[in-house]
């Protein structure tokens, strides 16, 4: 799994709209590629898929993850070997804390 931002950090920003002195969301993006020799890539990465979904709220490790925005699956096989592999794409949406 590799972070792949988009778009820069959001800073004093709620999902709502409204401003807050005191919130910070950080909107990582995160890609993962499934793959399995033995054909069954596109179950694993729906197993993946569903237990990301699932995951929020609650803790993604030590970070508390509010939401979890899919992107999307894709079928994305090797171009070199011909191996499958698919690609999910998903945006955690979390909480993050000030640096003074």
């Amino acid at each position: 799994m590799t972070r792949n931002d988009r778009k820069a950090r959001v800073d004093v920003e709620e999902r709502g709209g409204r401003r807050s002195a005191h919130l910070i969301l950080d909107r990582p993006r995160v890609v993962l590629e499934c793959t399995d020799d033995a054909g069954g890539a596109a179950t694993l990465a729906a197993l993946v898929r569903s237990i990301l979904s699932a995951a929020a709220p609650g803790y993604l490790g030590t970070v508390w993850c509010d939401q979890v925005e899919d992107a999307g699956m894709e079928n994305d096989s090797d171009p070199a070997t011909a191996a499958p592999r698919y690609t999910l794409v998903a945006d955690l949406i979390v909480r993050g804390t000030v640096l003074a």
